[in-house]
């Protein structure tokens, strides 16, 4: 309430998981890494982030170390942990109940490119395409494609890349 900036705030009315203590503090501008990885990296943002750490729970029993990195502020973006975490992990996944055109998978590759990084991204999100209604938001999230599952298939498909990538080096 006290930010002087214009503010575009994104909520939803389902019922969520609670993932943060009463006292976690939010700093505009800066992401958190809630989950250490090596392999790859899954970057999400607004109400998917329960998904995004049941995706990366079961990527570790298949044997893929995620890092999940939360951007809950896109303007101003956190460019320093992004590249930080494209040095480290070489792969990304970004996750948003949002179009992915103009959104977080937008400024990403953005991000990446300005900075001659070559790093596989996929992008789970909302493609070019009309929205859709459902009887619950569950119902609907799962028919997008916004869905545990297929954010592992995502990562697996990333770190595919990035492994045929360091073959050829």
């Amino acid at each position: 309430a006290d930010y002087k900036d214009p503010v575009y705030l994104r909520l939803s009315r389902a019922d969520m998981p609670v993932l943060f203590s009463e006292d976690h503090e939010i700093t505009l501008g800066k992401g958190s890494i809630l989950l250490p990885g090596s392999d790859l990296t899954l970057i999400c943002s607004g109400t998917l982030l329960y998904r995004t750490l049941l995706a990366a729970r079961s990527l570790e029993k298949a044997g893929i170390s995620s890092r999940v990195l939360e951007i809950h502020t896109l303007k101003p973006l956190d460019t320093e942990i992004i590249l930080k975490c494209a040095r480290e992990t070489g792969a990304f996944v970004t996750i948003e109940e949002n179009s992915i055109i103009g959104g977080l998978f937008g400024a990403v590759a953005e991000l990446l490119a300005l900075n001659n990084m070559s790093v596989p991204v996929e992008p789970i999100g909302i493609r070019d395409r009309y929205a859709c209604t459902a009887m619950d938001v569950e119902s609907l999230l799962n028919f997008m494609g916004l869905d545990p599952v297929s954010i592992e298939e995502a990562a697996k498909k990333v770190f595919n890349i990035k492994k045929a990538g360091e073959k050829v080096k």
